[in-house]
């Protein structure tokens, strides 16, 4: 599961924790993205991979790979990173996995859309998970939760009441202690 994880929330982690319980995977691996493709502005890599790890340490059989991290410090790598490039790695480091990615419903149509999409299907198959307005077959649709209304609630809501309805308790503490999302 690929995602800029900004800040990592219920819906995530719900959806490693359906997946990981589904015995249709080894393991379940949660990638934050090292740089958004697209230029969406992101808090610090470091920080989204520790409310990774907060959120889901307790979840058996997932981890949290810093692998687009890595991909991004390799000299002459190019400054944009593709989910293609995130698994054909992960693909080298362990040839023997057979790769899926996961992908919401809203999104599952368009793969081959997507920038190196027909490479990105010859190695890795997708997932689709259900999304509301947007459900797949023979598969719940997870809550609908906002990373954007999550981060506007520490600015908009000296209570933070969103944040803390759809955050674990160490990944909002995290956020507090680091003063993110406060911008």
């Amino acid at each position: 599961m690929a995602e800029a994880f900004s800040p990592v929330h219920y819906g995530h982690i719900f959806t490693m924790c359906y997946l990981a319980s589904l015995g249709k995977f080894d393991t379940v691996c949660m990638i934050p993205v090292g740089k958004h493709a697209y230029g969406k502005d992101l808090e610090e890599f470091h920080h989204r991979y520790e409310m990774c790890r907060l959120g889901t340490e307790w979840i058996s059989k997932t981890q949290v790979l810093d692998i687009e991290k890595q991909i991004l410090d390799i000299p002459d790598h190019p400054d944009i990173n593709f989910t293609y490039h995130t698994l054909k790695r992960l693909k080298g480091l362990h040839p023997d996995w057979n790769l899926h990615f996961v992908v919401g419903a809203d999104v599952g149509n368009q793969i081959k859309n997507w920038e190196l999409g027909e490479e990105l299907l010859s190695i890795a198959t997708p997932y689709i998970i259900g999304r509301h307005g947007y459900e797949h077959e023979n598969m719940a649709v997870l809550p609908d939760i906002s990373s954007t209304e999550v981060r506007g609630s520490f600015k908009k809501d000296p209570d933070h009441k969103i944040a803390k309805t759809f955050l674990p308790k160490p990944v909002y503490d995290y956020i507090v202690e680091n003063n993110l999302y406060q911008k």
